[in-house]
C-alpha cells in the first residue's frame, strides 16, 4: 500500500478518519494525500449575492493546512494537499485515481448513520462509484491494529479473487486474523453447513489460513453487525456487488445498511469481476496464491 488517499469536509468525522489514515500510513510507510472537494457553484436567491469562487478555494487551501498540521503534527508521513472546485463525489474518484491511491479513507458522521437518504451522502455514492476499495471510519473511531479482519462475501462465481488485493496487503501487514462470514438465515439447512466449501474467489486469503463462520439471522446487516460485536472484530470488509441505477433503487444495499449499524471501520472492495477473455489469467493467479499457501505466514510480503 504505497498511497493513502483522505477524503475531508473539515468535521470530526474527516478529523477522526485522518488521523486514523495517517497512523495507518504510518506503518505502511505510504505517501498521504489531503483533499478537499468543494463546489464554488451556488444557487442565487433573491437579495443575496452568489459567492466568490476564488475566495472559497482559497479559504479551502487554508483550512485543509490547519488540518494537516493538526493530523501530522510531528511529521510521521509524508503529506500532500489537494483542493478542487466541482462535483465532490467526482473530484475525489477523479483525484485519487490521478495520485494512483491504493484506498480512500474518510470518515462517517454519527448523524448521518441514522437517516435514510434518497440519494444519499457522500460516502454512499462513493460505494456506488468508486473502484478503488474505500475504507470508511466512524466518527470516534481510534486508531488500533487490525488484529482480526472479518470478511462479509457471497458465493458469486462473478467476483474475481483478486477483488480482496487490498484485504489481503492489510491481513499480511499486521498478520491479522481472518474470519469469512456467511449469514444464514433461520431456516437453514445443516447441509448448507456440513457441505460448506470455501468459495473460490476467497482464494486471494487461503494462505492466511481463514476462519469460516455462520451467523444466523434473517437481517444481514444486523446479524454481521452483531456478530462482529460479540467476536471483537476490528475491522468489517465487504464486497457490494456492482448494479444499475434501477437495482439499486429497488434492491436493499446491505453494505450501506452495515455501515449504518456499526461503529466498526469498514473496508469497502470494489467487486473485480471474473470476465471470459480473463480467465487464463485468473488461474494463473490463484495457482500463485496456492503456491503462497507454502509460504510461512510471517514471511509474506506486502
Amino acid at each position: 500500500m504505497k498511497n493513502i488517499f483522505i477524503a475531508t469536509d473539515f468535521s470530526p468525522a474527516a478529523y477522526d478518519a485522518s488521523i486514523y489514515a495517517v497512523e495507518l500510513a504510518k506503518l505502511f510507510d505510504a505517501q498521504v494525500h489531503l483533499f478537499y472537494g468543494c463546489t464554488s457553484a451556488v444557487k442565487v436567491s433573491a437579495g443575496f449575492a452568489p459567492f466568490n469562487a476564488e475566495n472559497i478555494i482559497e479559504e479551502s487551501k487554508a483550512r485543509l493546512v490547519s488540518q494537516a498540521a493538526l493530523i501530522n503534527n510531528k511529521k510521521k508521513v509524508d503529506l500532500e494537499m489537494y483542493v478542487s472546485d466541482g462535483p465532490v463525489v467526482d473530484s475525489i474518484i477523479e483525484n485519487a485515481i490521478k495520485c494512483k491511491a491504493d484506498i480512500i479513507i474518510c470518515g462517517m458522521k454519527g448523524k448521518a448513520k441514522t437517516l435514510k437518504k434518497i440519494f444519499g451522502s457522500v460516502v454512499y455514492s462513493l460505494i456506488n462509484k468508486s473502484n478503488i476499495p474505500l475504507l470508511v471510519i466512524p466518527e470516534g473511531t481510534k486508531f488500533r491494529k487490525p488484529s482480526h479482519i472479518a470478511l462479509a462475501i457471497d458465493l458469486d462465481p462473478e467476483t474475481s479473487p483478486a477483488t480482496l488485493l487490498a484485504m489481503r496487503k492489510m491481513s499480511e501487514k499486521f498478520n491479522s486474523e481472518i474470519s469469512v462470514i456467511n449469514v444464514l438465515n433461520q431456516n437453514y439447512n445443516e447441509d448448507d453447513v456440513i457441505k460448506f466449501h470455501p468459495p473460490g474467489n476467497t482464494s486471494e486469503l487461503d494462505h492466511l489460513f481463514p476462519g469460516y463462520e455462520f451467523p444466523i439471522g434473517d437481517n444481514i446487516a444486523q446479524t454481521i453487525h452483531n456478530f462482529a460485536i460479540e467476536k471483537q472484530f476490528d475491522v468489517l470488509a465487504v464486497v457490494p456487488h456492482k448494479r444499475t441505477w434501477m437495482d439499486r433503487l429497488f434492491t436493499e444495499s446491505i453494505t450501506k445498511n452495515l455501515i449504518s449499524y456499526t461503529n466498526l471501520p469498514v473496508l469497502v472492495l470494489p467487486q473485480n469481476k471474473v470476465k471470459t477473455e480473463n480467465f487464463i489469467a485468473d488461474m494463473e493467479h490463484i495457482h500463485k496464491i496456492w503456491e503462497k499457501g507454502l509460504i510461512k505466514k510471517e514471511e509474506c510480503n506486502c
